[in-house]
């Protein structure tokens, strides 16, 4: 018998959050099935509407069979609505050893500069990462455009965002009800690099420079030969003040990166700001998020 595992990452309403859940698969011959879930809760808002689920549906037949996966209350019948269902994503692992995997989150607003997106990009495509997944919300034609071109070349992965709640949750408000979604993303994106060696949570006007090497790769390998019991690393974090003094006169047309050079000291340890490379195999999934990972037993920070 041929087994897999499906895992559905998203919003519960916290009244919800006890209830029993089954998972429900439509087959190829119009059939249902449906089996137990193992089920995950975390990060929840402060007026406790919302929280993180993430369940993992066991599925008991081969994967060509499976026309999509629902969940429903265990009382209740499996939907008869096709529409209910969606249809698993199959993760397809790296090839390479030294797999190097960015998240992004969340790209969303119709006035993202295109400059600094294009530079952002082809950075860490020079520094040598394999992929990079993220988001898109209410984003522009020229934006959808550039990131058709990447996607084409196979360096991005994305996908369309929706989330609950519209009428009291805005995109890019920063609330707890903000973070329940910010870390479903996460969550969400840790599963799909499943089998790549590192990942890192990067916003689009964050760049990653090694010191002492020439791009991402050969920095972890000296940092994991180094640290062999490593379950990721924290980066020394600086932020560079974007205000008149820029590097010319003529450097209004330059992304961010070649105009901004003065610079904050480095960001205390306990700092807000800081990012990491973390090994997923060496962390906890489920406590991933953006700022912090907690590593395996084991192994350490």
């Amino acid at each position: 018998m041929t087994r897999f595992e499906v895992k559905l990452t998203g919003w519960i309403a916290w009244r919800d959050s006890e209830s029993a859940i089954k998972c429900c698969s439509l087959l190829k011959n119009n059939k249902f099935t449906y089996y137990k879930p193992d089920i995950e809760l975390g990060f929840n808002d402060e007026r406790r509407l919302l929280a993180l689920i993430q369940v993992t549906c066991p599925v008991n037949t081969s994967m060509s069979q499976v026309k999509g996966v629902a969940l429903q209350y265990e009382d209740q019948n499996c939907p008869m609505d096709r529409q209910m269902y969606i249809m698993p994503y199959v993760l397809k692992p790296p090839q390479k050893n030294d797999s190097f995997g960015i998240c992004l989150k969340l790209l969303y607003g119709q006035n993202i500069d295109i400059v600094n997106l294009k530079t952002w990009i082809e950075y860490y495509m020079e520094l040598g990462v394999d992929k990079v997944f993220m988001y898109t919300y209410n984003i522009s034609k020229t934006t959808h455009d550039v990131l058709n071109y990447y996607t084409n070349k196979g360096f991005i992965d994305k996908r369309p965002y929706d989330y609950p709640m519209k009428q009291t949750h805005q995109v890019g408000e920063v609330t707890t009800r903000y973070f329940v979604s910010e870390h479903v993303i996460t969550y969400d994106c840790y599963r799909r690099f499943t089998g790549y060696q590192y990942i890192a949570i990067v916003d689009m006007d964050e760049f990653i420079v090694p010191n002492k090497h020439d791009n991402l790769k050969s920095m972890m390998t000296y940092l994991t030969q180094t640290y062999p019991k490593a379950a990721g690393f924290t980066l020394s974090s600086y932020i560079f003040l974007k205000d008149n003094v820029t590097l010319s006169n003529n450097s209004q047309s330059l992304p961010d990166i070649e105009k901004y050079f003065y610079r904050t000291r480095s960001l205390e340890v306990k700092g807000g700001r800081l990012k990491n490379i973390v090994i997923p195999h060496r962390i906890h999934p489920i406590r991933y998020q953006t700022h912090l990972f907690y590593p395996l037993p084991g192994y350490t920070r």
